[in-house]
């Protein structure tokens, strides 16, 4: 899993806890009373910018957000805990330093809780932020003079990286960035909402009719190239000048939430129950849409992983692999049964995101999950 800015606090919130406490915590009446980093009325928050030059105090946020954390958790902990790679992107202050992506492998003794804030650190918002790291003895201190800024200003999904250090081929991407998520329309349809423009009959119809997809795409096409044509003269500088003109905004398939023109007044304010019910509502739907094509994919995948185990086992190497490729196999390879039977059976496993398998007790109700 990987986090950019506020994604990161969500994602940590996934990679710290176990199932059973996902569920116990991840509900809106617990939630709503910890998201309180907009407590400030506007005119300390103007008298804070004008005094230090940021709206808000870094030391604030990181308390904060250590409920999320459940602590000075360091990645590697977390890592051991839940068995779940958690990776945030930073980047740097310092002129033309590529982002970095921080985990359990590049940064395992650095505190979560200080690589949210830097992730987070919007400029006016919070000033860049020096990670913390937790030595052996469990002291927590800041490392070294680099200071880092919100990681979307370069690379808001971090797909190469991931593609790269943990051999990633498919991103199922969330995105709600509120300056991004109106550029994201499908002029012939997308996942789970295809066009039903002319009754829906051609797969190729164009969404609202040629015309009024052509000047949408045409106006959406145009601003883009505008930014990207003034980050390359040096025209805008510093936060501003990637702010549009990234192309890593979207992944292998990508939920996008249906956002109300109200949601943006309540950008930077603490949000109500009702708020947050209403998110979870609508993040649901969204996701649910994709749910298809990721199994789809999950099947592909799994196909691939039988294959390779019966090549495996053939030349004599299965023992040096992965164990669910062998799993995987003895599962395609035992005496077809029931249906419920078989039903039942799915259970057995799990499926880690380290590749690995855990054994699951028989008559559990925890399901095996990607």
């Amino acid at each position: 899993m990987s986090g950019t800015s506020a994604g990161s606090a969500i994602t940590a919130f996934l990679c710290t806890r176990n199932d059973e406490e996902i569920k116990r915590d991840l509900k809106p009446h617990i939630l709503y009373d910890k998201m309180l980093c907009f407590s400030r009325s506007w005119p300390e928050r103007i008298i804070s910018y004008i005094k230090t030059g940021a709206m808000f105090d870094v030391d604030e946020w990181l308390e904060m957000i250590k409920w999320f954390t459940l602590g000075d958790m360091t990645f590697l902990e977390a890592y051991r805990k839940t068995g779940r790679v958690f990776c945030i992107t930073l980047s740097a202050t310092t002129k033309r330093a590529p982002p970095v992506l921080v985990n359990h492998i590049t940064a395992p003794n650095v505190v979560i809780a200080s690589a949210i804030i830097a992730s987070a650190a919007v400029p006016g918002f919070i000033h860049p932020v020096k990670l913390q790291v937790k030595d052996k003895d469990g002291t927590v201190r800041v490392q070294g003079n680099e200071t880092w800024w919100d990681g979307s200003i370069e690379q808001d999904i971090p797909t190469a990286g991931l593609a790269e250090m943990l051999n990633c081929h498919f991103f199922v991407t969330a995105q709600c960035n509120p300056h991004i998520v109106p550029f994201f329309y499908n002029s012939k349809g997308d996942v789970g909402r295809p066009s039903r423009w002319s009754s829906g009959m051609r797969e190729d119809s164009w969404r609202g009719g040629f015309l009024l997809s052509a000047l949408e795409m045409y106006l959406k096409n145009d601003m883009r190239a505008k930014f990207t044509f003034l980050r390359d003269i040096e025209a805008v500088k510093g936060f501003h000048a990637n702010l549009f003109s990234q192309s890593t905004y979207s992944g292998s398939t990508t939920i996008v939430p249906q956002v109300a023109l109200i949601d943006y007044f309540k950008l930077f304010v603490n949000q109500k129950i009702s708020d947050l019910e209403r998110y979870f509502q609508g993040g649901t739907v969204a996701a649910y849409q994709h749910i298809a094509m990721i199994r789809l994919h999950y099947r592909i995948a799994n196909a691939l992983d039988e294959c390779l185990a019966e090549l495996e086992q053939s030349d004599g190497t299965a023992s040096t692999k992965p164990r669910r490729r062998s799993v995987m196999l003895e599962k395609k390879n035992a005496p077809k049964r029931s249906s419920v039977v078989e039903a039942a059976d799915d259970d057995e496993y799990e499926y880690g995101f380290d590749g690995g398998v855990d054994e699951i007790p028989h008559g559990s109700d925890k399901k095996g999950g990607v």
